[in-house]
């Protein structure tokens, strides 16, 4: 007799451990969900900058390579050099899914007393002179994704990089 009240009383105990481990678990829960949302959230923001800021490197790339070849006989008399390297990485971020619109492009001297200020690719007096193309963009302007916080609100993406302006023939 003593001993099935023994077992009435563990099997009461354990139902009783049971509930109060459920109570735990949804505490537990509710402790944990908000912190790995906003993990989950964070590491999404953080993948489209990286993507954006992808897309900038690339652009820019091209832009450069285009920037460093031998203009003559390949350039409008009605655009100059850096307005024709402007658009075609705009034109390469429409590509991408980026409006150029919204995109900062500067072409600036990199290295000597005018660093900084603006190069003018088409001066033969720039040849083998370092340059950066530099293209900057908010992130609020390029970021599609509904999420309701936003970390990496009223930022900006950039991306930069620096050529020597070169005479590379654009002929077979």
């Amino acid at each position: 007799m003593m001993q099935k009240h023994r077992l009435r009383s563990r099997e009461r105990l354990g139902v009783r451990c049971l509930h109060r481990r459920r109570g735990a678990a949804i505490v537990e829960f509710a402790i944990m969900a908000p912190v790995f949302l906003l993990l989950l959230m964070g590491s999404i923001e953080s993948g489209k900058a990286l993507e954006i800021s992808n897309i900038l490197s690339s652009a820019i790339r091209q832009g450069g390579r285009l920037a460093c070849m031998d203009w003559e006989g390949f350039s409008s008399s009605q655009q100059s050099s850096n307005l024709k390297v402007e658009s075609d990485i705009r034109n390469f971020l429409i590509a991408s899914g980026i409006d150029g619109d919204d995109v900062e492009i500067t072409i600036t001297s990199a290295d000597g007393d005018d660093s900084g200020d603006t190069f003018d690719l088409s001066n033969p007096a720039n040849r083998l002179r370092m340059f950066r193309i530099t293209a900057t963009v908010a992130f609020d302007d390029v970021n599609n994704y509904p999420i309701p916080v936003k970390f990496m609100n009223g930022k900006n993406v950039s991306m930069s990089i620096v050529f020597r302006a070169g005479n590379s023939s654009m002929s077979n």
